[in-house]
């Protein structure tokens, strides 16, 4: 049972690093974190994870399906889920008399990352709905699927063997303002694309376009780049408009703070949607319309949705605070001061004994201690504290500064 649960979540991890980067994120502020979210979806399993949740249908159904419920995909956002949702698991694993799964911070950082990487993977699409909106979309005006359809634009059959949504995405965009040009002539309203609509459309094609005979190939893309989008987001002169993560206002939305924690095509239909708007502004900007390769639009795309994960910096200062607020000191003294030193450590102590120099092993350090941490809880009468995403940055940033170097 294991083993087949295994083989189908090696093809969940397969396609989710067909959309996903496995390459270098972009922002030297997260440089301690993975990398490569195949090793974190080994801890998962390993680890009992999939025992209780599901990603996309595949592992067990005791908690939610992690491939469905929208979580905060930044590293603190889902460490702060993590920790928040502590109790129940620890509830479930009594219950079931299973194991609390240690980590180490190694395998800590590569779970987080596994975990921050499923918003971009692309949801199971639907081909008889992508036939649906082939024609409510009016794309079969213009584009026949297996001879069907109209003629004014090329066939979309070409499209067939193309695995990737990078593909189709690119074509779109490279050839919006034609298109558009072309549906105002034939008084065609431009269509939008919401959710999952853009790979229904691609199964669609896929599952009806006319094949050459012999013609069983599957082209795939390559990982995006972030570090490479970030260079041609400068190169395209799109950040003449756009801001990432920038304290000024620019002319278009900053693309770090807007709402892109979303799949692949969802910013691709994005970019669509936006695209007369974009271009209204490009002309009074004199700016012509950039064109990508399916290489260069990954890796945009790839920098966009990491640039949009990534936390806005850090605050020990508000750390110490929170330290404060959430009760920690009640239990933890530090530096010799408040606390019970009988019922939890000294966090200055612990932070340098432990060497906890870095907030992915401050992280990894309270996960494997939230047994001890909920029965101390219980013996002072206080709730279990919660911590959002931006709390979590902050108080781990906070206990860092703690720990001193070993001499």
């Amino acid at each position: 049972m294991v083993q087949k649960i295994c083989r189908k979540m090696l093809v969940v991890v397969t396609i989710m690093i067909l959309f996903a980067s496995i390459q270098s994120l972009a922002s030297a502020q997260i440089s301690e974190y993975q990398r490569n979210p195949l090793s974190g979806s080994q801890v998962f399993f390993q680890k009992g994870c999939a025992g209780c949740h599901s990603i996309l249908d595949v592992g067990g159904n005791i908690g939610p399906d992690l491939g469905k419920v929208e979580l905060n995909y930044s590293f603190f956002g889902v460490a702060s889920i993590m920790w928040n949702h502590a109790p129940n698991m620890l509830n479930k694993f009594e219950a079931l008399d299973i194991s609390f799964p240690e980590l180490s911070s190694e395998e800590m950082n590569a779970l987080i990352t596994f975990l921050s990487y499923l918003n971009y993977m692309e949801r199971p699409s639907d081909p008889e709905r992508g036939r649906e909106l082939f024609t409510q979309k009016k794309c079969v005006r213009c584009h026949s699927v297996g001879g069907i359809g109209g003629n004014v634009g090329p066939a979309l059959d070409r499209f067939r063997p193309y695995q990737s949504p990078v593909f189709i995405t690119t074509a779109f965009w490279n050839k919006a303002q034609k298109m558009a040009e072309s549906m105002l002539e034939m008084g065609i309203k431009r269509p939008v694309f919401e959710g999952n609509e853009i790979m229904d459309i691609m199964a669609f094609i896929r599952e009806n376009a006319e094949v050459a005979r012999g013609d069983y190939r599957r082209i795939y893309t390559q990982p995006g780049d972030p570090k490479a989008g970030e260079a041609l987001l400068a190169k395209k002169r799109c950040t003449h408009c756009h801001n990432i993560n920038g304290e000024e206002k620019g002319i278009g939305p900053d693309l770090g703070k807007s709402d892109l924690r979303i799949s692949f095509t969802k910013i691709a239909g994005r970019m669509w949607n936006h695209g007369p708007k974009m271009w209204r502004a490009m002309s009074k900007e004199n700016i012509p319309v950039p064109k990508f390769s399916e290489t260069e639009m990954s890796d945009v795309l790839s920098y966009i949705y990491f640039a949009a994960i990534q936390e806005r910096g850090d605050n020990p200062l508000n750390g110490e605070l929170l330290i404060f607020e959430k009760g920690c000191n009640s239990c933890h003294p530090i530096a010799g001061k408040g606390g019970d030193a009988d019922l939890a450590p000294d966090l200055a102590e612990i932070s340098s004994e432990l060497e906890l120099n870095t907030p992915t092993k401050v992280i990894t350090e309270m996960w494997n201690h939230i047994q001890s941490m909920g029965l101390s809880v219980e013996e002072v009468g206080m709730a279990w504290p919660t911590i959002d995403s931006r709390e979590m940055a902050d108080i781990t940033s906070y206990i860092v500064r703690l720990a001193k170097p070993k001499p």
